[in-house]
């Protein structure tokens, strides 16, 4: 008799796992209904669709977002949010605030990532797109880079020399202190140089719209060339200056 209740109790254990293993049972619980029920709401902001557009742009002329390319030309991206929801009364200041910070933003990037680039010593072909450029300026700091960085391993009073530093100065100074006074030149130059690339830069593409919540959004990709540069700086020299319909820039 106690066999025959084990037995039975078997059989009502597996036939209830067995019930429980049923497909169409399995697919009414609890936990596979809620991998059928996910909602996709995912937004995307207008910074990261105008980052993904770029992206996708440049790359078919074989340039990139975010570093120098072989022409010298930089594109970057700022962004920035409005203080009001675009459904409020001031929301039209707001936005132009918005833009006005996402361009700031991306030319603090852009200026920032070339001094880096010009510090490291990577920015060699920059350097030397300024050299030959129109602007006076930076033609100027630019050659003044080049000639004390090729000579500073010889002789570090002709690079101190080329950099600005008088003779009496130089004169007064012991090796370390010429080499802390050659690095802080140096780098006062590049700052001064890349400050002044701002002139070679400006907007090519906008994104703007809603953010999540309340907020609207507004992003910018800021190119800069070392032609508009040159152009910039010619135009600024001569207002009477008129760009030639068939000018071709050589970056795009």
């Amino acid at each position: 008799m106690k066999k025959l209740a084990t037995l039975l109790l078997f059989l009502c254990v597996v036939a209830g796992l067995a019930k429980a293993q049923n497909p169409a049972d399995l697919a009414k619980t609890d936990a596979v209904q809620e991998t059928q029920e996910v909602q996709n709401d995912y937004q995307e902001f207008p910074v990261e669709a105008l980052n993904n557009y770029m992206m996708n742009a440049l790359s078919k002329k074989g340039k990139s977002l975010g570093t120098v390319n072989s022409d010298g030309t930089i594109y970057i991206i700022g962004a920035a949010t409005t203080a009001r929801p675009s459904n409020m009364s001031g929301f039209i200041n707001s936005r132009n605030i918005a833009y006005n910070i996402a361009e700031l933003e991306a030319k603090m990037n852009l200026l920032r990532m070339s001094g880096e680039e010009l510090k490291s010593g990577r920015g060699y072909s920059m350097l030397e797109n300024l050299a030959e450029g129109e602007d006076p300026d930076a033609r100027k700091k630019a050659s003044m880079l080049q000639k004390a960085a090729k000579i500073v391993d010889t002789s570090l009073d002709k690079a101190l020399s080329y950099l600005g530093v008088s003779d009496e100065e130089i004169a007064k100074m012991n090796q370390s202190k010429k080499e802390a006074m050659f690095e802080q030149k140096f780098n006062q130059t590049i700052t001064s140089l890349v400050a002044g690339m701002v002139k070679g830069c400006a907007v090519v593409r906008i994104a703007e719209g809603d953010a999540g919540k309340d907020d609207y959004q507004v992003a910018v990709c800021m190119k800069y060339s070392p032609e508009f540069q040159s152009l910039a700086s010619v135009i600024r020299e001569n207002s009477q200056y008129q760009l030639p319909l068939s000018k071709v820039s050589n970056s795009k």
